[in-house]
């Protein structure tokens, strides 16, 4: 029934569309296949990718997908971690990776026609996963500062609503900024190896810009890395002008959190599964936004709309200036940063209008 609905019925119901849909399924056509036996017939692989999207997508029970599928409740399961894993081995490598040159400028020059700022190559943040109560003796690891257990997602986006990086499974009790450090990513760029070193730097008002990333005031500011102006530096109209077009920008990582929470809800609902099922589950999800965006997938604004549970769960809008953000240790401040940001600052202001 459910291979003959329309793209409508299809994206509403397992969020991705036909072309997406077959593209997974004959990718995993020859790897997930098995054999019936005499006393069990195997589940064919279209049967078992649609078990796993309904089971993402709406985080319905295991007993209730078995009913709806004719086939045992612990099957549903086994199918779903099975897809998990399948989607971070297989298409991962795949569908999120560091982009080309190509890319990257593609990226640049999405981000300047929105803002106005040159050399954007990205936007990164963190987002808390719930997860059910660890054991005893990790519990104030994982317990935030939203009030609940979770493990945190990393995630560097595009222009696109693409992720091109993600780490995922740090304790929910640790900072964002501690989780980059600690990431590929992160290294790379603070030893200069990462794949933006491809560009070289152009000038911009008087300083040498390279491309950087976007992030938040819980990022220490440095060359290829900028932060918004905080507050109480924040005097002027040049530096609040610039506040609110990187804010613009910045605020995609966000947009592609959300899009891909309300797309896969079984992030936003407590998960009963063991902490590698829940970081292996988050990861697949993450590469299913990619791949809804990749083949155009449409977004329905019915999505943003969450139940009661989900609430309960959603991290509520955090103050960038709130105490637990001002109890980080005092971070380096790179010289470079600085000079970059007011250079962009500078030029910003200068070309405002030009500009909507």
């Amino acid at each position: 029934m459910i291979l003959s609905w329309d793209e409508e019925k299809l994206i509403r119901n397992i969020r991705v569309n036909s072309v997406a849909l077959t593209y997974i399924t004959d990718t995993l056509q020859y790897i997930w296949t098995k054999d019936s036996t005499n006393y069990r017939e195997a589940v064919p692989v279209a049967t078992k990718v649609l078990v796993a999207l309904w089971r993402l997508s709406t985080g319905t029970g295991y007993r209730t997908i078995g009913h709806l599928f004719g086939i045992g409740e612990s099957t549903a399961c086994e199918i779903t971690n099975a897809f998990c894993n399948l989607l971070v081995e297989v298409f991962l490598p795949m569908h999120i990776k560091l982009p080309d040159a190509r890319r990257i400028q593609e990226t640049m020059d999405k981000f300047e026609q929105k803002s106005g700022l040159p050399c954007i190559a990205g936007a990164i943040d963190g987002t808390h996963i719930p997860i059910r109560l660890p054991d005893r003796g990790q519990a104030t690891s994982y317990f935030n500062y939203h009030g609940y257990y979770s493990i945190i997602l990393q995630g560097l986006c595009d222009a696109d609503h693409q992720y091109i990086d993600v780490n995922c499974g740090w304790p929910g009790a640790v900072h964002d900024s501690r989780v980059f450090r600690r990431s590929s990513i992160g290294i790379s760029l603070e030893n200069h190896t990462s794949y933006l070193e491809q560009f070289p730097p152009i000038p911009v008002m008087g300083a040498q810009v390279k491309p950087y990333i976007l992030a938040d005031p819980a990022y220490k500011l440095c060359d290829y890395m900028i932060v918004r102006y905080p507050r109480n530096v924040c005097v002027n109209a040049e530096r609040r002008y610039f506040n609110y077009k990187q804010s613009s920008c910045r605020m995609m990582i966000e947009s592609t959190f959300g899009r891909t929470k309300d797309r896969w809800r079984i992030l936003m609902k407590l998960n009963e599964a063991s902490l590698k099922n829940v970081v292996n589950t988050t990861i697949a999800c993450c590469v299913l936004q990619n791949l809804c965006e990749q083949f155009k997938a449409d977004y329905l604004k019915i999505w943003d709309e969450r139940s009661e549970r989900e609430i309960t769960y959603d991290p509520p809008n955090a103050n960038p200036n709130a105490p637990f953000q001002q109890l980080i240790p005092n971070q380096p401040q790179h010289q470079q940063g600085h000079a970059v940001r007011n250079a962009l600052t500078q030029y910003l202001w200068q070309h405002r209008g030009q500009r909507n």
